[in-house]
């Protein structure tokens, strides 16, 4: 009886952390000048990241896969947009679920946030390459737009999001020390 309240528990987090991500993804963004209007900042990683903290490492994948196939449904890009936001995202915050597997301190969250930049980057990267410029159509020669385009927005994104999160995270410290005690207790 114990296992299932746990998993309706663990459900209900993720589907209210999920509506959240999927609220901050189309609400709250904004375009980089310099950059195409299609690549918009957003911090809709940010309850993933609260999730696999607090949760559990993977809860945040879940959040992402998720928050995504609600903005599938209402996509204004074919669902492509959604696939690289999937992509990047996961790329992002893979380092930090594996990295938190171990060890839940500050710095730990510090280096998986820096590493996921780095992977979303890379993700990005080779996501837009093989796999989205084909999708979405664009007239552009790909190796230039996915390095001084894609990588650098990509860059620019996970530093933007990495900072607002760490600051966030340092704010909830006692919050989420007192929640991740609890769901062991």
């Amino acid at each position: 009886m114990q296992k299932k309240s746990f998993n309706t528990q663990v459900l209900i987090k993720v589907a209210l952390l999920s509506a959240i991500a999927f609220i901050l993804m189309r609400v709250f963004k904004f375009p980089l000048p310099a950059f195409p209007t299609f690549l918009e900042i957003d911090f809709s990683e940010l309850p993933a990241i609260v999730g696999s903290i607090v949760v559990g490492p993977f809860v945040g994948l879940g959040v992402v896969v998720i928050k995504n196939a609600l903005a599938f449904f209402n996509s204004y890009t074919g669902g492509v947009g959604e696939l690289a936001n999937l992509l990047v995202s996961l790329g992002y915050l893979l380092p930090l679920a594996f990295m938190l597997k171990k060890d839940k301190s500050f710095k730990t969250i510090i280096i998986g946030l820096g590493l996921g930049t780095v992977a979303m980057a890379i993700v990005g990267a080779f996501a837009n390459y093989f796999i989205l410029i084909p999708l979405y159509g664009l007239e552009v020669e790909k190796l230039p737009f996915v390095l001084t385009v894609i990588i650098p927005f990509n860059l620019i994104k996970g530093v933007i999001v990495s900072i607002v999160s760490a600051v966030i995270i340092k704010a909830m410290q006692p919050a989420l020390r007192y929640l991740s005690l609890k769901k062991s207790n």
